[in-house]
């Protein structure tokens, strides 16, 4: 393995996908993969001489189309780890649209897993099934240091592929991004927000505690607040108090958001956008309740 150049500075943050199955499955139960997942946390966390968070690909600070949020952290996180344990078909899905974007990616699975003919020829970190704890810290230790080569491999040779080009000269698919104005931003988030409240309409039984009607009232409280105001130098609390007024005028954000905290949180997300900056691949805001 490559050592680290202990005189180059750690980046500041690097961000690691998870890509794993989370609910049942079969004979693996959803308390085993929250297992797992402390497990493959826990050792890029302690990768050496790199810094990185870490967050399944499907979860994001913001809240939107979901496929849309897993392709653009599929593609923008500087390294994955996939675990394939069980073969889940989503799990394996979205490990191939990885494998297209040809960037740093670590292939891990169980013992009682069979070996993939597709990616066959990737080498798969092993860890025992029934996680026994001194074969799990042997496994934390390597996958740790596999991540630590294939970053520094991916940093500092250009022509590094972990898969695409070992087969020959392809031209890797990206993501475009676009700097937006403030406003742009914040009524493309609202939008995006009403296209999930949409989505959660059509799934509400009567049953359901949220109340979508008041929801859409609040998007378009707030969307109406930031249509009629301008976006330059506004303080960031002035500005939520000033819509926070709005909402409460044309809505009851108490029927959606139980606790006021979650209320605030919501606004807070919207007015972290800053009028100064172009803002790049923008992300929907995030309600964090989970409906």
């Amino acid at each position: 393995m490559a050592e680290i150049d202990p005189s180059q500075p750690i980046p500041t943050e690097l961000l690691c996908g998870l890509v794993m199955p989370i609910s049942g499955i079969g004979s693996y139960t959803s308390d085993h993969w929250t297992d797992v997942r402390q497990i493959l946390t826990d050792a890029i966390r302690s990768v050496p001489g790199y810094k990185f968070r870490v967050h399944l690909v499907s979860e994001a600070d913001e809240v939107g189309i979901i496929q849309k949020r897993i392709v653009q952290n599929l593609h923008n996180a500087e390294v994955i780890v996939c675990d394939v344990s069980g073969k889940n078909p989503n799990v394996m899905f979205e490990l191939g649209m990885r494998l297209t974007f040809d960037k740093t990616t670590v292939i891990v699975k169980d013992t009682e897993t069979d070996y993939s003919f597709d990616i066959g020829g990737i080498e798969h970190l092993t860890y025992p099934r029934d996680l026994r704890f001194q074969k799990v810290v042997t496994f934390k230790e390597e996958l740790s240091r596999r991540i630590a080569s294939s970053y520094k491999a991916a940093v500092e040779d250009s022509s590094y592929s972990p898969f695409l080009k070992n087969f020959g000269e392809y031209k890797v698919p990206t993501l475009q991004s676009t700097d937006v104005t403030l406003e742009k931003a914040v009524l493309t988030s609202l939008t995006d927000l009403q296209v999930q409240v949409a989505s959660l309409s059509r799934k509400t039984t009567h049953s359901s505690s949220v109340d979508i009607d008041e929801l859409e009232k609040i998007i378009a409280a707030v969307e109406r607040y930031f249509a009629e105001n301008m976006f330059v130098n506004i303080d960031d609390e002035k500005t939520f108090k000033n819509i926070e007024g709005e909402v409460i005028r044309n809505a009851k954000p108490a029927k959606v958001f139980p606790m006021r905290a979650d209320f605030r949180r919501f606004l807070q997300k919207l007015i972290s956008f800053r009028a100064s900056a172009g803002i790049e691949d923008i992300e929907p805001v995030e309600i964090e309740n989970d409906f």
